[in-house]
């Protein structure tokens, strides 16, 4: 049996796909990063051990969407405990992605567009990073686009609708903010089919109602332990106030100690009560500084489409340049190349609109909840594959009107506007002191897994944004042959960091 033009170039473009993320997980594997993980990695990590051992009854009250740790704790179940084999599977799934974009894209694209968008996708850096992570993006990607396939290939079929209900219910459990997408999507399957209010009506409702019992475990699960309904994770106040309080600057992800310091937050109170106290803090922010309020989302706007990817749990940048050439070099086709295309394509671009509703209520609702919360690298990356399709209607769109494209000034002044916008360096976005905290994590975990070169490395770059860091040099004089006179100077008024 043939296989058509078109398959056997998906079939390539994801074969690529997963061949660069299986190449870029070899490199990983042989950094210190692999075996020195921080932050969420670690406590994604910590808790995939404990479903390992116990099953889902180990994770107690969920305090952090439950799916991942319980996939890759299925997986070290059955691999004896094996991270390697999980990142393994995990690049697979990234990998199988590009052919997602592609069956998404041909639905309301050419199939060249199509094949274009998966190829984009396939070698962008930040979706091959992404994959050798012990974070959820790559998991809850999947499952986002898995979600989309299904709800634009439906065609009001309820069997296609009750399986993108269970993988919308899934992607809920990987990251929580899904939820908002799924009335929006609900509202498309009741508008998009025709007959009585009423059979117009069971569509929707056997979507939701999918989604609704694919999350209800960890429901139950959370009111059997706290007596209180707490739908998918016991931590979504906390987040809301990181995002949204006097000190906060959009990017960060953790709030800091003078925000906190009038909440009473207490580890003696119920755990439930803290969050109330975190909503509350956050909701009373929010109503009484409205100013304020817009300011810090417009701040979070320009963050969202800026360039700059915002580190949170590795130092992004730091990371490719010390693990990978190829990354850095595919690194050079960055966000705020792709974004000014999508926007081009999303507007100027041909293809059909009524069909691509659901991708549109993805990008929009996505990213509203991005602005209410907080703004970085990794929880902008599912955007991503949705963007690569635009990016390559824009792309076309210019192509095609290259001969003509002066006479359109429209489309010019709407490119420059964002392709000035999203590369400027404005708000701080870009400030290496940002990554400070987190690299001194990283340098301090080096140490005592006794990857003494990486930690020597590490602590040289931190002394050249904060030449004056105790902490940094303190961890110096540790080493074995270390001293401090090895690193270069930092530029001369640079402030040290001042949370030790």
């Amino acid at each position: 049996m043939k296989l058509t033009r078109s398959a056997g170039g998906i079939l390539a473009i994801v074969f690529l796909a997963t061949a660069l993320r299986l190449i870029y997980l070899h490199q990983w594997a042989h950094s210190d990063f692999y075996s020195c993980p921080i932050l969420d990695q670690m406590e994604f990590l910590d808790e995939s051990g404990l479903v390992a051992d116990h099953g889902l009854a180990g994770l107690g009250i969920v305090w952090r969407p439950p799916l991942y740790p319980l996939a890759v704790g299925t997986i070290f179940r059955l691999a004896h405990g094996s991270r390697m084999a999980a990142l393994i599977l995990q690049t697979l799934l990234s990998g199988l992605c590009a052919g997602l974009v592609y069956l998404i894209a041909v639905r309301f694209a050419s199939k060249a567009v199509s094949l274009a968008a998966a190829a984009l996708y396939a070698v962008h850096w930040i979706m091959i990073f992404s994959s050798v992570l012990f974070l959820t993006t790559t998991l809850f990607t999947f499952l986002v686009l898995l979600t989309t396939w299904l709800l634009l290939a439906s065609g009001g079929r309820r069997m296609l609708l009750l399986l993108a209900g269970i993988s919308a219910g899934l992607a809920a459990l990987a990251r929580s903010e899904i939820v908002v997408c799924i009335p929006f999507w609900a509202a498309w399957a009741f508008w998009q089919n025709r007959g009585t209010p009423l059979a117009r009506t069971v569509n929707p409702a056997v979507f939701v109602l999918a989604a609704a019992v694919t999350i209800s475990p960890i429901t139950i699960q959370n009111y059997r332990l706290t007596r209180s309904f707490v739908p998918i994770t016991a931590i979504g106040g906390y987040n809301l106030f990181v995002g949204n309080n006097a000190q906060s600057d959009g990017k960060t992800v953790w709030a800091s100690e003078k925000a906190l310091t009038d909440l009473n937050i207490s580890p003696d109170l119920p755990p439930l009560e803290n969050q109330r106290r975190y909503v509350a803090a956050a909701t009373g922010y929010i109503k009484s500084n409205p100013a304020q309020f817009l300011k810090l989302v417009v701040k979070k706007a320009y963050y969202l489409v800026n360039s700059f990817e915002i580190s949170d749990n590795v130092d992004v940048y730091y990371a490719i340049s010390a693990t990978s050439l190829l990354l850095a070099v595919l690194a050079g086709v960055s966000f705020g190349l792709l974004l000014p295309l999508a926007l081009v394509g999303v507007v100027f671009g041909r293809y059909d609109r009524r069909s691509a509703v659901p991708v549109h209520l993805f990008l929009v609702t996505f990213t509203a909840v991005l602005l209410l919360f907080f703004v970085n690298s990794r929880f902008r990356t599912p955007l991503i594959p949705f963007l690569c399709v635009f990016a390559v209607l824009g792309a076309e769109t210019l192509w095609k009107e290259r001969k003509t494209i002066f006479r359109r000034p429209a489309v010019i002044a709407f490119l420059a506007f964002f392709l000035l916008l999203s590369n400027s360096r404005l708000f701080n976005v870009a400030n290496p002191r940002d990554t400070v905290e987190m690299n001194l994590r990283q340098a301090h975990a080096f140490f005592y897994q006794q990857k003494y070169e990486s930690c020597r490395n590490m602590l040289g770059y931190i002394l050249t944004v904060a030449p004056d860091s105790q902490t940094a040099r303190a961890l110096c004089a540790k080493l074995p042959d270390g001293a401090t006179s090895r690193f270069e100077p930092g530029r001369p008024g640079q402030q040290s960091d001042t949370k030790q």
